[in-house]
């Protein structure tokens, strides 16, 4: 599973933005994606990630803050989805 750990919900707080490679890497290696923000958290299972209903927030392609090894800066696209966190079992607690 890949953990990404979102900073803010978007659009009065019914839309989280995962970056596209998150989402790649998910469907390449057939991994379901787990969004944590604050305490809560929702999973995107991997065989709906192809189906799933998210709209891309905008064309623009960001810069990675911080270079990768090679020095380079990852490019990237934020996806949107509906944020819809599961309940887990304990209120407030992140199983991480």
């Amino acid at each position: 599973m890949i953990e990404y750990t979102a900073e803010k919900l978007w659009n009065f707080g019914k839309d989280v933005s995962v970056r596209d490679y998150i989402i790649i890497e998910a469907m390449n290696t057939d991994q379901d994606v787990k969004v944590i923000f604050k305490n809560e958290f929702m999973i995107i299972p991997n065989d709906t990630l192809l189906f799933s209903e998210f709209r891309q927030s905008c064309t623009k392609e960001f810069k990675s803050k911080y270079p990768e090894k090679d020095g380079t800066h990852k490019m990237y696209k934020l996806l949107d989805f509906e944020w819809r966190p599961d309940i887990p079992e304990r209120k407030g607690v992140v199983d991480v």
